[in-house]
């Protein structure tokens, strides 16, 4: 469950860096990814694109990203979803977890829901039978959680029906006639909550001060964090590079399966490359940034290179993946994601070794870089002398 949590930063960043990019490639009409609502799938279903509508049965997970996001119908499983406007209206039987510049529920939800959202509105129709945890500028809800409510928002809004405690830490928070808190109503706040008289609260009301001071933590607390920091960033690195490397074999097959091939076929040279533009890229962009104009532009070309060279070790593992399964005359048989999933599970097992492990990522790595770099200069050749660009 806790890898399923994590995908929530994983599918936001995937829902602003991938959607943009798709968006280019037809201006004019949007790209739609869709789910019919004849359709079921057996099993997990990974989605992404500008725009995408899931109408059909999941009979799994469902793993959804985009510009804007509509979920109108049955996932027997669990939602991971992020995008630019998120709209649930259909039945999910398990937990929701979303992430959103805009989120609507109008669904139900079996179990729990949790949210990170700049606004949030549950209506009337939403019904969720767990509990609710919530992080978001602004949340309106009027629907039904069988559940507690936990929160952190800017302005809530209670108008709907709530089975037990609610707890928040609010900057202004509302309780209107209509709300029904089957629980105590807790909440942290400088200014004194809106309760209208006719809301129906079955426990106590308390308003407490937000804590004015934070005490220095201990030797003992900054080493569990610490700790529990070194965990939390191998997790986030084993999912976003799961997810993006099922995007890439989705969406891109063919040039995906072309950059590990020329990792394999092409590997000192591809080293030799990488290790070039590693060295010639930091200095270029050092100087770009030490001029007050061109700082941003500085800032701008060190995140593209940081997510060049974290996309690119997954052209590795499915380099390791390809020459074990060649070894074997498998690598036609088992494809492309059985030569990454292979890859992905040797890769994160060098990392058992202590210093061996990292020494080797580093060299493939930079030569899956070196890799892309002349991955890149082919297709780009390839489209000009095709006049497509």
């Amino acid at each position: 469950m806790t890898g399923k949590k994590l995908l929530i930063p994983v599918l936001l960043i995937v829902a602003f860096l991938v959607a943009p990019a798709l968006a280019l490639a037809g201006p004019e009409t949007p790209q739609v990814t869709s789910l019919p609502a004849d359709q079921v799938i057996e099993g997990d279903h990974f989605a992404a694109g500008e725009i995408v509508e899931i109408s059909g049965t999941v009979n799994g997970d469902l793993y959804v990203a985009g510009g804007q996001v509509f979920i109108d119908g049955q996932v027997n499983g669990d939602v991971l979803a992020a995008g630019g406007q998120v709209f649930l209206t259909g039945n999910v039987s398990q937990n929701a977890r979303i992430a959103a510049g805009q989120l609507t529920v109008s669904g139900t939800v079996g179990r729990n829901l949790s949210i990170a959202a700049g606004n949030t509105e549950i209506t009337k129709d939403a019904v969720v039978s767990g509990n609710l945890t919530a992080g978001a500028g602004n949340l309106i809800h009027y629907g039904v959680i069988e559940g507690q409510i936990k929160a952190g928002v800017g302005n809530l809004t209670l108008a709907g029906s709530v089975g037990n405690n609610v707890e928040a830490a609010v900057g202004t928070i509302r309780v209107s006639s209509t709300a029904n808190l089957g629980g105590n109503l807790t909440y942290y706040s400088e200014e004194e909550g809106s309760i209208d008289q006719s809301a129906q609260i079955a426990g106590n009301t308390q308003r407490k001060q937000p804590p004015a001071e934070i005490q220095a933590p201990s030797e003992e607390s900054v080493n569990k964090f610490v700790s529990s920091i070194s965990r939390f960033t191998t997790l986030t690195s084993i999912v976003t590079t799961a997810v993006l490397a099922v995007i890439l074999i989705k969406l891109y097959p063919n040039y995906t399966k072309k950059a590990g091939s020329t990792l394999a076929q092409k590997l000192w040279l591809s080293l030799g490359i990488g290790i070039l533009l590693l060295i010639i890229a930091p200095i270029l962009i050092f100087f770009v940034a030490i001029t007050i104009l061109g700082l941003p532009l500085a800032f701008i070309t060190g995140f593209i290179l940081f997510l060049y060279v974290y996309v690119a070790r997954i052209y590795a593992m499915l380099a390791i993946g390809n020459i074990l399964f060649s070894l074997a005359n498998k690598e036609k048989e088992m494809g492309l994601v059985w030569s990454f999933l292979l890859g992905f599970a040797i890769w994160y097992a060098l990392s058992l070794l202590p210093f061996l492990g990292g020494l080797l990522k580093l060299f493939l790595t930079i030569a899956a870089v070196g890799a892309a770099l002349l991955n890149d200069k082919e297709n780009w050749k390839l489209a000009r002398d095709k006049k497509i660009y």
